[in-house]
């Protein structure tokens, strides 16, 4: 299913004063994998789509956060999906992800998370009213 139009020109980058959101990618793994490491059973119990019940476990792998890395990424070259790493200005650390999965009525569906430690600072209110603008930029039916 075509979550967006052929012609649109997917945004590569999102900052603001405390954000550098872009696209996920491989080369993030040391970053994203600290990130989620930190933050498991807030992760588990507040961000997952269904399809990610019980997402990260205390004995993730790097490898196996790596080969998910190597899908999101994928996924977002072919824009199936949509996956962005939230990460601080400076790109020292991974703060959180944004995900955009298509829905079956065409619309797409947005996920996200921040650490525990961000959560604690307030960042997820923040970050979720960036993301609401931003649609604004997309095509996305609804």
């Amino acid at each position: 299913m075509e979550l967006i139009p052929k012609d649109f020109v997917v945004p590569q980058a999102k900052e603001t004063d405390y954000f550098l959101i872009r696209p996920l990618t491989v080369n993030d793994i040391e970053k994203d994998y600290a990130a989620v490491m930190s933050s498991v059973e807030h992760l588990q119990n507040n961000s997952n789509p269904p399809m990610c019940a019980g997402w990260p476990t205390k004995d993730l792998a790097i490898e196996q956060e790596l080969k998910d890395l190597k899908w999101h990424e994928e996924k977002h070259k072919s824009r199936e999906v949509f996956t962005y790493t939230v990460m601080t200005r400076d790109e020292t650390k991974c703060i959180g992800c944004i995900y955009f999965f298509p829905s079956e009525d065409k619309s797409v569906d947005v996920y996200f998370w921040v650490t525990q430690a961000e959560y604690d600072k307030g960042t997820e209110g923040k970050l979720w009213a960036l993301i609401k603008e931003w649609l604004k930029e997309w095509p996305f039916q609804t």
